[in-house]
């Protein structure tokens, strides 16, 4: 009986640190960076030269956000139908973004202890991208924000500017399904239009750096190693 009953302490022990783990809101153990810009800006590739360069001299993981959502409306909408990107026009936007504040909260609860191996994470794309590209949540957005409350607050967010007609011969090059959908010009002024967005969503913003995105890969990358590890990780 003292047996079952010490068995079933423990238990209950492990279950409540494996609840502080996935609800705890204390201070993150590493630094949180971000790179944000429009489709062609080079934030992928910016965010492996970063990572390659500070590599050597800290533990610094690449991420995205919500990605394992994004992967999902793919196989509901993309696979079936054969179109790239078919679900941004199938699956309503508001809809989508609802679910990315569950699935970027879920993520870093859930990855929490993985993620507090590292000095530094860096995202390819932040939330900012939500609220640029996608219509705000109308229903039920009070408790929506609650949820992403809980979502920790980058130390910082590195912003890439470039002229939307680079950006689309950019996508062009790579074969990126959007152009499928828009001609050049059709494409250079949506990307406009997202470019104006995001100036609106970051003005005023603490902790942001805008950055030059035309073929100035290496000098940012230089920059933004630099700059993370002699401000935060020194």
């Amino acid at each position: 009986m003292g047996r079952r009953r010490s068995q079933h302490i423990s238990l209950l022990v492990r279950k409540f640190h494996l609840l502080e783990t996935i609800f705890n809101l204390s201070k993150k153990k590493y630094k949180l960076f971000a790179i944000e810009g429009v489709d062609g800006a080079g934030k992928s590739t910016l965010v492996d030269a970063v990572v390659s360069k500070l590599t050597p001299r800290i533990k610094i993981l690449a991420c995205t956000l919500a990605s394992d959502m994004v992967e999902i409306f793919e196989d509901i909408v993309d696979v079936p139908t054969g179109r790239p990107g078919e679900y941004k026009y199938v699956i309503p936007s508001e809809l989508r973004h609802s679910t990315y504040v569950v699935a970027g909260v879920t993520q870093f609860r859930l990855r929490q202890e993985f993620y507090d191996q590292f000095d530094a994470l860096i995202f390819d794309r932040w939330w900012i991208t939500n609220q640029v590209y996608l219509a705000p949540i109308s229903q039920w957005d009070t408790w929506y924000q609650q949820i992403l409350n809980y979502l920790p607050t980058p130390d910082h967010i590195f912003y890439l500017d470039i002229c939307p007609s680079v950006a689309a011969t950019r996508l062009k090059k790579r074969g990126d399904w959007m152009c499928d959908r828009y001609s050049q010009d059709d494409l250079v002024s949506y990307l406009k239009t997202i470019q104006e967005k995001y100036i609106e969503v970051l003005d005023g913003r603490e902790e942001t750096t805008t950055l030059c995105g035309t073929d100035q890969t290496e000098m940012n990358a230089d920059f933004i190693a630099n700059k993370i590890f002699s401000n935060w990780m020194e």
